[in-house]
């Protein structure tokens, strides 16, 4: 298939604003149309490219709800925002992007449904003036802001407004008149329900898609103060992060791609050159983060990881290493292509990086100082042609983080251990660890923080310290490991677990385990794709605990990867515990760790 030039024209935009915005919505402030005529760059996909995403639509048919106009998505599981756990619903973010995608397609007998799918979907914003959420979509129909008893997600705001600002820059010629005002007026509640709600720039993903809608919307719309909103938060977020040498949402797997997406959006879109440089500037940094921390010989984007979903990379990375390499480094899967996303960025990756992914010096470590102000928050990354082992030295346990990890194997069978705390078998986020590392040795310990939440680390705040509990483990994950039979377990804690994989040796040794006097015992088990070895603090009916009230928890371990050729003396750590801290030594290491439960210190967001 040929390369997409993704042809770029450009689209005049004249003051289309409604006057109907300053009748209904009088509360907000709302910049005065400055008549001046706004050219914003538009992109087309060739004809080879429009046939493509023809037939990736017409492969998801069956998902498109033609008596409702919305695509159907399937939910299993808890989700932090929805009170949905399982069932079809119909998916308002996705229906935005299957319009999207219908008119990118360029098949004139596809807009009807473009325009019913937009119409529909549009209906489901807040538009009360009044409302907390004015702006915001939910994520279902089924589930109404004014309803739901989950908390709402503001970013859904963001989330929407991007796709619809395409949908108006890139086919404002062929949407009827009304239904564009419409879209006009829905990107303007969603713009301003960003500018009210101003998250910090910390919030890497968010606080650049802010500045893309507000931006762009500020363009589109003729709007004076949503333009400089947009300009500022660009120049804000660019000085903040060279200032911190990195982003807050650091080294994430999910978010810096996100990131980059953004980015890329804006490289595409933005029209003022001064603007385009500093995002040229961020583009490149993202690129730098991904390349130092990839890890060839697995084919994983190595830790630690501020914020992931998955501990292994998608098919849909090396998609992206693909385009943005022109073939060198992978090869682009057609079978992954998904109409949401299909040639909506151009990536290109820079010169100055590739060669990290072609032919990388190792052993190296990669040792970032991601928050520069005391605490200082460091990640070290120890890469070597076998494996890589990374950990940070403060975070929380929150199912996003990856604070601990190592991976080895090869890129078409990648394996990962993952240290984690469950509270019922979910991750609990109210568990810290703080880590140091040498090489191939860590040296760590896990502990309660007062102050965080349950499932995450904001949402459902524990309050009062209170938290009711079945099962609370520390468990050694091995992903894409099948069986456990080769695990052989201590019968003390304080006994060393040796682990061999793929001519590797784990060693594990938890030193110090002490929950409410209480030690543990060891468990082992596995899914058939995953298995574990687990060491259990607390394991019964369920009963009520209180964070305020627990005199000492600690789980303090040792964690060593080493060639199975490489003979490597198991030493014990030294270590004491008084005025409740523990003081801990091994190797070269050194670590002081609360053993009491305190409240989370300075950087919470971080945690």
């Amino acid at each position: 298939m040929k390369k997409s030039q993704n042809a770029a024209q450009s689209l005049v935009v004249k003051s289309p604003f409604l006057l109907a915005c300053c009748i209904l919505l009088p509360c907000l402030s709302i910049a005065q149309n400055s008549g001046k005529v706004k050219t914003l760059r538009t992109i087309k996909l060739l004809n080879d490219e429009q046939q493509m995403l023809t037939n990736l639509l017409k492969k998801n048919e069956n998902s498109f709800d033609a008596n409702v106009n919305m695509i159907v998505t399937r939910v299993n599981g808890y989700q932090y925002h929805t009170d949905a756990t399982s069932g079809n619903y119909h998916q308002v973010r996705s229906s935005f992007q299957y319009a999207l995608a219908l008119l990118n397609a360029g098949d004139k007998s596809l807009y009807p449904r473009a325009f019913a799918v937009i119409a529909k979907t549009l209906s489901l914003q807040d538009t009360v003036a009044t409302s907390p959420t004015c702006g915001v979509w939910p994520y279902y129909l089924e589930e109404p802001l004014q309803t739901k008893k989950s908390p709402p997600d503001y970013n859904m705001a963001d989330f929407n407004a991007v796709t619809l600002i395409e949908i108006c820059v890139n086919h404002q010629r062929t949407l009827p008149d009304g239904l564009y005002k419409q879209l006009q007026y829905a990107i303007f509640l969603a713009a301003n329900s960003i500018t009210k709600r101003n998250v910090s720039l910390g919030y890497t993903n968010i606080a650049l898609m802010d500045t893309y809608v507000t931006y762009m919307a500020g363009y589109l719309l003729n709007n004076a103060a949503l333009i400089n909103y947009g300009t500022n938060k660009l120049d804000e977020f660019y000085k903040y992060t060279l200032d911190k040498k990195g982003f807050t949402e650091y080294n994430s797997p999910t978010y810096t791609i996100t990131a980059m997406e953004e980015l890329n959006r804006m490289q595409l879109y933005f029209v003022n050159e001064v603007d385009r440089k500093k995002v040229d500037s961020l583009y490149h940094l993202c690129w730098q983060i991904l390349a130092r921390h990839y890890h060839i010989p697995s084919g994983q984007w190595t830790g630690p990881h501020s914020r992931s979903y998955s501990s292994i990379v998608s098919k849909l990375f090396y998609n992206l290493l693909a385009e943005a390499s022109n073939g060198k480094i992978a090869k682009e899967d057609s079978s992954l292509y998904s109409y949401i996303t299909f040639r909506r960025y151009k990536h290109a990756m820079p010169k100055d990086v590739e060669q990290y992914f072609l032919k990388a010096n190792y052993p190296r470590a990669e040792i970032d100082v991601f928050e520069p102000d005391t605490p200082q928050i460091i990640g070290t990354s120890y890469l070597s042609s076998r494996y890589a082992l990374s950990s940070i030295n403060h975070a929380s346990m929150w199912n996003q983080r990856r604070p601990l990890i190592a991976y080895w194997g090869s890129k078409q069978q990648p394996k990962y251990l993952q240290v984690r705390f469950l509270h019922d078998n979910y991750d609990f986020s109210s568990a810290s660890i703080s880590a140091v590392q040498s090489e191939n040795k860590v040296l760590a310990a896990i502990n309660f923080v007062t102050g965080l939440g349950d499932k995450h680390i904001n949402i459902d705040k524990i309050k009062d310290g209170k938290f009711t509990a079945s099962d609370l483990r520390l468990r050694f994950e091995f992903g894409n490991i099948q069986s456990a039979t080769s695990f052989t377990l201590p019968t003390v804690h304080n006994a060393p677990i040796i682990i061999q994989s793929e001519g590797l040796v784990f060693q594990i040794n938890l030193f110090e385990a002490n929950f409410n006097n209480q030690t543990g015992y060891w468990e082992k088990g596995t899914d058939g794709k995953t298995s574990w070895v687990d060491f259990v603090l607390y394991k019964g009916d369920t009963v009520n605990f209180n964070l305020l009230e627990i005199q000492k928890c600690i789980a303090a371990f040792t964690l060593s990867i080493n060639d199975e050729k490489v003979i490597q003396k198991l030493t014990t750590p030294n270590y004491k515990i008084e005025n409740n801290l523990l003081k801990a030594s091994w190797e070269n290491l050194s670590l002081l760790v609360n053993t009491s439960v305190e409240p989370v210190g300075k950087h919470k967001g971080w945690f």
